[in-house]
């Protein structure tokens, strides 16, 4: 998703941060601070926009809504990343300049590991946020009440990355249906974007139900996000967007079927009776494997 924005860098959007490995909490948190800098500027106009893509956990024994960061402990909330945290710095830091927080971290909805049969990230992100003193915040999620974010190989990234994306280029603001045609994408334009072509692709492709939710403070104005691209540099976005396609497995079935070869060939030997979770979680590093061989660069190495 990041390499789809970057191509927007210098043109309506300023993109930082991209090169940035984050793994744990502290990583997470300081990088959180220096991103969160620069809405102490009063005299830029253009909102800060943070965009956070992350596993999110909320399950509903618990008020709280959690990030896990990649190397945390799946039974140590103490390395997981509190969302009310983050709302007590973005208070903290009382923004002058308005900012939005993007989060895409609605991927999981059941993880039978973490215990979590109902995943409620999406409403209580909502409940945090509507018990907030935030004044000049506004919160975007991918995903909605019950809705998990869909992402695709084809795609090469989220759906919900793809088509923002687009809307951040203009596509929002030129729409016949949505746009105002004045030259800027507003936050409305972008979520009515966003909803339409979003909602009708997760039907199409997944056959589920996928829209974003947008949380901003009470009577504040339609804010504009980005300034749209002129027609020949929005048709450029648009027809990368449509050529994109599906990267060669950085591990070749002909490499993978023999793992699973193995696998099928331990279980007849019935090591799983001795030993339950190592076989487990060896099947789950096979799967998750395969996952990888097709995400895309980041998980090439």
């Amino acid at each position: 998703d990041l390499v789809k924005l970057s191509r927007l860098d210098g043109e309506t959007i300023s993109l930082r941060g991209r090169h940035e490995r984050i793994t744990d909490r502290d990583q997470f948190l300081g990088r959180f601070d220096r991103a969160l800098s620069p809405a102490a500027n009063p005299d830029n106009q253009q909102p800060l926009i943070i965009w956070i893509s992350m596993h999110g956990y909320a399950d509903s024994d618990d008020s709280r809504a959690y990030l896990i960061p990649p190397r945390a402990t799946l039974n140590d909330r103490a390395t997981w990343i509190d969302v009310s945290e983050l709302i007590d710095r973005l208070a903290a830091a009382s923004p002058d300049r308005h900012v939005v927080l993007m989060l895409d971290c609605h991927r999981v909805a059941v993880d039978w590991n973490l215990g979590l049969i109902d995943n409620h990230f999406a409403d209580r992100v909502t409940e945090l946020y509507q018990s907030s003193s935030l004044a000049n915040v506004s919160i975007i999620q991918s995903a909605g009440s019950g809705q998990a974010s869909c992402v695709s190989g084809d795609l090469q990234g989220s759906a919900f990355g793809y088509f923002s994306q687009l809307a951040l280029a203009g596509a929002a603001d030129v729409d016949a249906k949505i746009g105002d045609k004045d030259g800027w994408v507003s936050l409305s334009e972008y979520h009515d974007y966003v909803t339409l072509h979003l909602r009708h692709w997760a039907r199409g492709q997944r056959a589920s139900d996928q829209a974003p939710r947008v949380l901003k403070p009470s009577g504040s104005p339609n804010i504009r996000l980005a300034r749209a691209l002129n027609d020949n540099s929005l048709g450029d976005v648009r027809s990368a967007a449509i050529s994109i396609r599906r990267r060669d497995d950085s591990v070749a079935a002909n490499e993978l079927a023999p793992l699973w070869q193995s696998l099928d060939h331990y279980r007849t030997l019935r090591l799983y009776e001795n030993e339950p979770i190592a076989f487990r979680d060896l099947e789950h590093h096979l799967l998750w494997l395969e996952q990888l061989s097709r995400s895309g660069e980041a998980y090439r190495e």
